[in-house]
């Protein structure tokens, strides 16, 4: 992965190559019960849909298969997937999720389980909760930004429709002096 990635190919090459490579080494673990949220395999499976046109639908897909499911990373891969196309409420919705995902043995029984499944964040907790919060702060920042082109955006307006006015306002006094007959000049009889 390493050799793919440091590949000097133009974008597009280098992002079908790694895509490639990646989907490989997904499947080597894909029914790997041990291996579903080991750091490295989460890794893979964030890379792979880096390199994906649409990686919403690999995020969804590692969900789906508990892939990832106790591993910090892929919630914030999955919340940065969204925040990258402007999608800020799945973003926070992502990383809320991660802060309170369920632990499941998927080695155990489902009759084990029912009763050792406990509530926990995805670890490491304490990084996930710090990415949460600079990401609140950045979406924070969004707003306001947005806010501020927008209020740009409606005084650049108001002064287009003031200038509009003026200008016709100018043009009505001009019409309307062109208009009037002009009085003749008064000649002096003294003469």
């Amino acid at each position: 992965m390493k050799w793919a990635k440091a590949q000097p190919v133009d974008k597009v090459k280098s992002k079908q190559l790694q895509a490639s490579i990646a989907m490989r080494a997904t499947k080597l673990y894909e029914n790997s019960v041990t291996h579903r949220n080991s750091a490295k395999y989460v890794q893979i499976w964030t890379w792979l849909a880096h390199c994906s046109e649409r990686p919403i639908p690999v995020f969804a897909y590692c969900r789906e298969r508990g892939i990832g499911s106790q591993i910090s990373m892929f919630w914030e891969a999955w919340s940065l997937s969204y925040e990258g196309q402007g999608d800020y409420e799945n973003a926070d919705k992502m990383y809320m999720d991660g802060l309170r995902v369920r632990r499941f043995d998927f080695a155990s029984s489902l009759c084990m389980c029912l009763f050792s499944c406990q509530k926990s964040k995805a670890q490491p907790a304490d990084e996930l909760l710090n990415k949460y919060d600079q990401f609140k702060k950045r979406w924070v920042e969004n707003v306001r930004r947005e806010q501020q082109q927008q209020q740009q955006q409606q005084l650049q307006q108001e002064q287009q429709q003031a200038q509009q006015q003026a200008a016709a306002a100018v043009v009505g006094q001009k019409r309307k002096a062109e208009a009037q007959p002009q009085a003749a000049p008064v000649q002096d009889k003294k003469r």
